[in-house]
């Protein structure tokens, strides 16, 4: 229930953003939807989540933010400790989201398949968030002078 609507909030969200002229970020958008969806059938394979990254809309980049395991639990364990208890209820546990490497990697590497523009940026500490920052700054610059053109 709580991921459906999360679903039709962000397709709402996605229409009003279009024609816009703006830059828009979805952080936590469609692309990780297919991965969650992935995750938590535990049957994800190669076909189903072509299929499913067929029926999102495509964005002009996804950004693959990738951090140490470590780095990883231990901001999970901070968000789900500022969550409240019925938050929790419906989060997966700690074992099942750090599962989602692989998963992620895959819907990566099919996107980039398809042509598809990932930007992968490391982000386990200050200096690397902020190199982070430049290259997706950078890489959006291009892309919006290109179009321009």
């Amino acid at each position: 229930m709580r991921f459906s609507q999360y679903i039709l909030h962000l397709s709402v969200a996605w229409r009003r953003s279009l024609g816009t002229g703006q830059i828009v970020i979805f952080d936590q958008g469609f692309i990780q939807a297919v991965c969650s969806l992935g995750l938590f059938c535990r049957t994800a394979d190669t076909s189903s989540l072509e299929a499913a990254l067929a029926l999102i809309p495509r964005s002009d980049i996804a950004i693959n933010v990738d951090a140490a395991e470590p780095l990883l639990s231990e901001r999970l364990r901070e968000r789900l400790s500022r969550q409240s208890y019925m938050e929790r209820m419906f989060e997966a546990d700690s074992n099942t989201n750090l599962q989602s490497t692989p998963i992620i990697n895959l819907v990566k590497s099919l996107l980039l398949s398809k042509g598809r523009s990932v930007l992968t940026v490391e982000m386990s500490d200050v200096p690397s968030l902020r190199e982070a920052v430049f290259r997706v700054e950078t890489e959006i610059c291009e892309m919006c002078s290109g179009m321009s053109r």
